[in-house]
């Protein structure tokens, strides 16, 4: 298995300008932790929907099968798959093996 946090990431197309998956996961903690309550889930790097930014580089190095459309964007993707392959690599990331329960 390839090591999630190791996919690139072009920093001049995402809104945390991170090199790869690791560090843009390592931002948004960083996030978290500095700016405690008044951290935006919905928008931490300033735009909603930022978890596509992570989406996308998992379609264009191959590690999920989706479709990128004409304009560069996310057309089609197996969005619970990019999600759990996220959720691994940051758990990977600290060795931990946390099980979501709320929410979604």
């Amino acid at each position: 298995m390839q090591n999630i946090l190791q996919v690139p990431m072009n920093p001049k197309t995402n809104d945390a300008k991170a090199k790869s998956i690791g560090e843009y996961l390592s931002r948004l903690l960083c996030g978290v932790l500095v700016e405690q309550e008044g951290f935006c889930g919905k928008r931490p790097f300033g735009n909603s929907g930022w978890t596509r930014e992570l989406h996308m580089a998992l379609v264009k190095a191959d590690v999920i099968k989706g479709v990128i459309d004409s304009d560069g964007y996310l057309d089609s993707y197996d969005d619970e798959a990019a999600d759990k392959l996220i959720l691994e690599a940051a758990q990977q990331a600290f060795g931990t093996n946390f099980q979501f329960t709320g929410g979604r």
